[in-house]
């Protein structure tokens, strides 16, 4: 006889079912039907630490148990369960012969799948797969909850629902007929193979549901005297109504069924009497609970009809909330006739504070909740004037990291406050894991070092190994740019090293591949996109004129750079009518260029053509799990196991090949969306229930495991439960119209037994209500991340702090707000509150983070600062403090505050630093960016490479500059016979020389921008020349003859690739003595200044010109160029006394500026360089003081006092400006909130001391 166990503690279950377990021959297995995965090993540990043992146990899921027992009653049949992905396979068959039917009942269906907008294959491709694994799932629900109320009329060839011959589910019956039907696929495929006398047999293929109807059909051979295996059915809080039906009505006369069920409330839910005082006794009295149970076993038939469970207003009104799916799955367990009730029910008590004293102790809120419940108290009018405690708790944070950090803290304090509390009886559970499990993962181990367990995660190195997967099987479906390759080479599961397979053929380890030089490459040799040149014209780039951007060109330019030493005049080399600019490829870097090009071009050429492909299931499995052991190494012995499932996954794509009549070809863009499906239902397992540490889990239905402390993490409005979203396609969602109407209704929307996804979340909370043991605790996010808008809680923690309010509690229900920031001063009350000496964490907000501690010390530091020494309106900057003017309090923060100590300097940087022309310059144009770029050592001769993904569609700013000076170089060294450089046509051969090469290499745009690019630079070229011919009075030739620019110190490689002429005066670095001090270090120093200076020019007199060539329109600033060059140049003496110095801004479209430079003594110049020099490096050079507002209050004319005062007004109107560029050279650096620098303390003096000078020559 059936029996059931009831208990609202799943732990009184263990129990009973540890009983019936020891009445079994050790010998022989027990059979256990569970819900899922974590609760097979919560019990298996149950069961140990009751028993001593827990072995020879088999856990099986229920649908495993109902195939087992029919087929007893099927013993002479060999057939197979039809699996999910055999269905979806025949249902992506038929859905494709629809889309070429004519018939207008498949035109929604055609319509979907065939968008008007123009989409790619594999898009179409991925539509339909989904449709179809939609209708796979939704064909499965039918079964288990509409089977005889849809798919019975279906099998009669008529519609049960909707009347409408073209409505939607005219065409589900249609293919579900076609797969299901008497003529349909499945069974003629199970006729054929009963006839079958293959050597490959194929078994029939079934469903469930079908099994069920074939036993149906069968008489009844039941043997009253054969002993019964015992079926254990544990912790399944609802069943379907086929589940319910299958279980009664065909299982139960094969097996002797136990039923361990948890149930919240030891009362009949449908009974809507209270039961007052009788409740006692009911516990005591187990036939007074049998009585009870008796009351009405079965459902009424307005309740049958109406598809709802009548309910009592003044119910309990959690019951009422979140019950439904316990309630009524309590109703169809108790329709059983003649079954052995037994009732485990528990009622105890609880601590209602960590603090409080034994002798005050109140009922905690946790279990007078848990009471009322149990009991089915109805809705409290009156308060049971209870105070808040930590047994309920609700956490609100701004964002799901400082759920996170709260929780984590909240942690450790309990565990510290209360001995008996362990960290195994600690639970965290998310209602999404994607977005909680990096958060969790980083605060538990990397701040709080709180050891945990996760249960079900998604991500972890079995997720990169997920993604390495998917990358590798997706590239095919790229273009190949280079942002698709290196998402699959730079992941830590790509090939660690490269294997060399030797004669033996053994494997031998290389050297570890060098990922980054791989990636540094791709961007030096302009890789963006596509495989070849025909790969690019297939993707529609049909505007590139020479063959760049792709792959196999970066391969050959590394080839040929390999092979080549000696260079050309122009760099670049034809091969059979092919240009092509060789790499420059150290020796030391040939091998691993080769293993860069091998294993590229071996991943492109193992799946490029894989959507061209077509092959069986079979074929399919084993070509991709030889590509996958190929390329991916799981990173360590521990993700083995993942890396085994990513292999058994693509081999199980073999079972798209069961039901076909003849070997069926299927295209890789089906393959891969079924090996994506199968990913998607695999879960990382780290650790299990009980072990040490916290317990880390999803919210999965059914698992209702107990824990002492549970923390419910993603709580909001929106989030959970889950909202319910009427799906189309679902035929159970069709209001059924009620004749005659019952009880005032003509609509039946439900089923008794239909659980939506909401009513699922809420009964998951209900069961995690009544399974938590003495703390609770909810948090949500209270702040959008975006709009800092409120964010309301979940509708589950409203409907708790509501009734809390108005039956439970003394005073208001109080929501804790933890502060934005972890290092807020509400977190550290001792820091805040001189009188306290021992540091105690704050309980309403505990933080045990130990940098939010040492971040608060210093916030709090920062704060008695302002406090003491208050910054004014007319602050005019830092100043020094005395440590004589600090409070105590001030001194004592300061003095526990530590600090990283600074990286020392070598010796040689020390006592010789190198500024460049660049640096000094930039300096005087804005001392604060200037300063700010040096400490933080970014060089402003450099431009930092990105990782770029588009082609360039405009030149960059110094390749620009570059090409124009390298096209003008080469005009001054063309030969003599050529001097007639006038005409438009030399320019542009000059021009196309150089771009030719950038092309080639990548680096100019391509097409249309080229041309337009083109166009512009010959026109400042033409410009050029003919504004200095003009300017100096002379012919091209005499210009040529008599320009020179000078070059201090070293130069760059490749700098004279055109050739080194006379025209390049190499000088050896300025070096400004001892003279230099500098105060940090109080030492004096030698500073070398190195760079290149502007064009010179001199024919011998004394007339001299310093000329600067822009592509742009000069502004006033660039005369600092010419004024530090003459600096430079008259401290290395390399102009003479009695010169007479001209300064030339020539721009393009014949702007062109002049001016006279009074040429300042030599030791005039000598001095201002090491003051600059002196200046750069003091502890306050880093002010706010741009070049522009010097040069424009110089044309005021204003006096010391009214230049400060005038300073700040210019300065002030400046950062006050709505417009976005400010035109100033202090908007761009490193530094971005100028409104938080403060201006110099005196801004006349520093300008006389920097530009007195400046003004004076130029």
């Amino acid at each position: 006889m059936p029996r059931l166990h009831y208990s609202n503690h799943l732990e009184s279950l263990i129990a009973p079912l540890a009983q019936e377990l020891e009445k079994r021959d050790p010998f022989d297995s027990a059979d256990i039907v569970v819900p899922n995965f974590s609760l097979k090993m919560w019990i298996s540990l149950k069961l140990a630490q009751k028993s001593g043992i827990s072995a020879n146990l088999r856990f099986i899921t229920l649908e495993k148990a109902i195939n087992e027992g029919l087929k007893t009653k099927l013993s002479g049949r060999h057939y197979d369960l039809l699996k999910p992905e055999t269905i979806l396979c025949l249902l992506l068959e038929v859905l494709r012969e629809k889309l070429e039917s004519s018939d207008p009942l498949w035109l929604p269906v055609q319509s979907y799948l065939s968008t008007q907008t123009k989409t790619r294959p594999e898009a179409r491709e991925q539509r339909i797969y989904q449709l179809a694994g939609r209708l796979a799932r939704l064909f499965q629900e039918y079964e288990f909850s509409r089977n005889e109320d849809l798919l019975i009329p279906w099998l009669a060839g008529r519609n049960a629902i909707d009347p409408e011959t073209l409505g939607t589910e005219s065409w589900q019956r249609i293919l579900w007929t076609e797969l299901f039907g008497d003529a349909g696929i499945i069974s003629q495929h199970n006729r054929n193979a009963k006839k079958s006398t293959s050597a490959e047999f194929k078994p029939e293929l079934f469903t469930l549901t079908q099994l069920y109807r074939i036993c149906q059909q069968q008489p009844n051979q039941q043997n009253s005297k054969l002993q019964k295996k015992p079926l254990h059915v544990f912790g399944i809080s609802y069943l379907s109504q086929f589940h319910q039906k299958a279980l009664t009505e065909q299982l139960a006369q094969v097996r002797d069924i136990n039923v361990y069920a948890l149930n919240p409330c030891m009362e009949f839910w449908d009974d809507l009497q209270s039961l007052g005082e009788s409740k006692a006794a009911a516990l005591r009295s187990m036939e007074a609970e049998r009585k009870r149970f008796s009351k009405q076993k079965t459902f009424s038939e307005t309740e049958n009809v109406l598809g709802e469970l009548l309910e009592d207003e003044d119910d309990n009104p959690f019951l009422q909330a979140w019950g439904r799916p316990g309630r009524e799955n309590i109703r169809l367990l108790n329709q059983w006739s003649d079954w052995d009730y037994s009732a485990c029910f528990v009622e105890k008590g609880g601590t209602a504070n960590l603090n409080e004293a034994p002798d005050n102790q109140q009922s905690s809120i946790l279990n007078q909740l848990q009471k009322d419940i149990l009991f089915r108290e109805p809705r409290r009018i009156k308060s049971l004037e209870l105070v808040q405690d930590e047994s309920l708790m609700v956490l609100a944070c701004a964002n799901p990291r400082r759920e996170v950090e709260a929780v984590a803290s909240l942690i450790w304090d309990w565990i510290r406050r209360d001995p008996d509390l362990r960290l195994n009886e600690c639970a965290v559970i998310v209602h999404d894991m994607g977005l909680y499990q990096h958060e969790i993962e980083q605060v538990f181990e990397s701040i709080y070092n709180l050891p945990y367990q996760l249960i079900d995660g998604i991500n972890g190195s079995a997720g990169r190994l997920e993604d390495a997967a998917n990358s590798l099987l997706g590239l095919c479906f790229t273009e190949y740019t280079r942002k698709d390759l290196f998402s699959l080479l730079k992941n830590p599961c790509f090939l660690g090293k490269f294997e060399d397979y030797v004669s033996t053929g053994k494997s031998a380890r290389g050297e570890p591949l060098q990922i980054e030089k791989w990636l540094e490459w791709a961007d030096e040799l302009n890789v963006f996109y596509g495989i070849d040149n025909e790969s690019q014209e297939a993707q529609g780039y049909l505007h590139l004129d020479q063959d760049i951007y792709h792959w196999e060109q970066a391969f050959r330019r590394l080839t040929l750079g390999e092979m080549v030493t000696a260079k050309t005049d122009s760099g670049i080399f034809s091969i059979v009518n092919q240009k092509i600019v060789p790499a420059d490829l150290p020796d030391e870097w040939n091998e691993e260029a080769a293993r860069f090009m091998l294993i590229v071009r071996s991943l492109i050429a193992d799946t490029r053509d894989l959507p061209k492909w077509k092959m069986s299931g079979k074929e399919w499995g084993r070509y991709l799990r030889i590509l996958l052991k190929t390329y991916l190494k799981p990173l360590e012995q521990a993700d083995e196991e993942a890396f085994q499932n990513l292999l058994r996954n693509v081999l199980s794509i073999r079972d798209l090949d069961l039901a076909q009549e003849q070997e069926r070809q299927f295209s890789f863009s089906t393959i891969y969306e079924f090996f994506k499906q199968k990913q998607q239902s695999v879960t990382l397992h780290r650790g299990h229930y009980l072990a040490e540490g916290v317990t880390v889990s999803s919210f999965q239905p059914m698992r209702p495991i107990p824990f002492k402390a549970v923390f419910l993490l993603g709580m909001g409005e929106g989030l959970f439960p889950k909202p319910f979203q009427r799906d189309t396609l679902d035929l159970r969602h069709i209001p059924i119209k009620l004749s005659p109407a019952v009880d005032g209704q003509n609509f039946r929307e439900r089923r008794l037994g239909d659980v939506s996804v909401t009513e699922r979340d809420r009964y998951m909370f209900l069961e995690t209500l009544v399974s938590t043991r003495k703390h609770l605790v909810l948090s949500y996010v209270s702040r959008n991340d975006r709009t800092d808008d409120k964010l309301n809680p979940s509708s589950i923690i409203q409907t708790l702090v509501d009734e809390l309010d108005s039956g439970y509690l003394k005073t208001e229900f109080k929501i804790i707000q933890h502060p934005l920031k972890s290092y807020s001063l509400s977190y550290f009350p001792e820091l805040t509150d001189p009188e306290s000496k021992i540091p105690v964490p704050n309980i309403m907000l505990p933080n045990y983070d130990p940098a939010s501690f040492r971040q608060a010390r210093v916030f709090r530091t920062r704060q008695l600062i302002d406090q003491q020494f208050p910054r004014t309106e007319h602050s005019e900057g830092f100043q020094r403090i005395s440590p004589e003017w600090l409070s105590p309090e001030l001194k004592q923060s300061l003095t526990e505050n530590t600090f990283p100590p600074l990286v020392p300097e070598s010796a040689a940087e020390k006592n010789s630093p190198a500024v460049s022309f660049t640096r000094l310059r930039k300096f005087l144009e804005s001392p604060l960016q200037s300063t700010a770029s040096h400490l933080l050592r970014l060089d402003e001769d450099e431009e930092e490479r990105a990782d770029k993904i588009d082609e360039p569609l405009v030149l960059a700013r110094l390749n620009e500059w570059n090409l124009l000076r390298k096209v003008w170089d080469s005009a001054l060294n063309f030969p003599e016979k050529s001097s007639n450089l006038n005409a438009h046509s030399e320019w542009q051969k000059l021009y196309q020389l150089h771009a030719q090469r950038m092309e080639l290499e990548g680096e100019m745009p391509a097409g249309i921008f080229k041309d337009a690019m083109q166009t512009r630079h010959l026109r400042i070229l033409e410009n050029w020349q003919n504004q200095l011919k003009a300017i100096l009075k002379i012919d091209w030739s005499t210009v040529k003859k008599n320009l020179r620019q000078f070059y201090f110190g070293g130069v760059r490689e490749g700098t004279f690739d055109s050739g080194l002429t006379e025209r390049h005066q190499l000088v050896p670095e300025l070096r400004l003595g001892n003279e230099i001090h500098v105060e940090s270090s109080g030492k004096n120093i030698c500073t070398k200044i190195h760079g290149k200076t502007e064009w010179w020019y001199n024919d011998g007199s004394e007339n001299w010109y310093v000329i600067y060539f822009s592509e742009r329109e000069t502004k006033d600033k660039t005369w600092l160029r010419h004024f530090l060059d003459v600096l430079i140049l008259r401290t290395a003496d390399l102009i003479p006394e009695k010169a007479k110095i001209t300064g030339l801004c020539i721009a393009p479209e014949g702007k062109l500026r002049s001016r006279m430079i009074r040429l300042p003594t030599q030791q005039q110049a000598q001095d201002y360089l090491i003051n600059l020099v002196q200046e750069m490096n003091a502890e306050n050079a880093a002010v706010l003081m741009p070049v522009e507002s010097v040069l424009e209050l110089a044309k005021e004319n204003l006096s010391g006092a009214n230049y400060n005062q005038r300073f700040a007004e210019w300065m002030d109107d400046k950062l006050n400006s709505s417009r976005d560029i400010l035109g100033i050279s202090s908007q761009f650096g490193p530094v971005k909130f100028l409104k938080d620098v403060p201006y110099p303390e005196n801004a006349y003096k520093l300008m006389k001391v920097r530009f007195q000078l400046f003004f004076e020559t130029i």
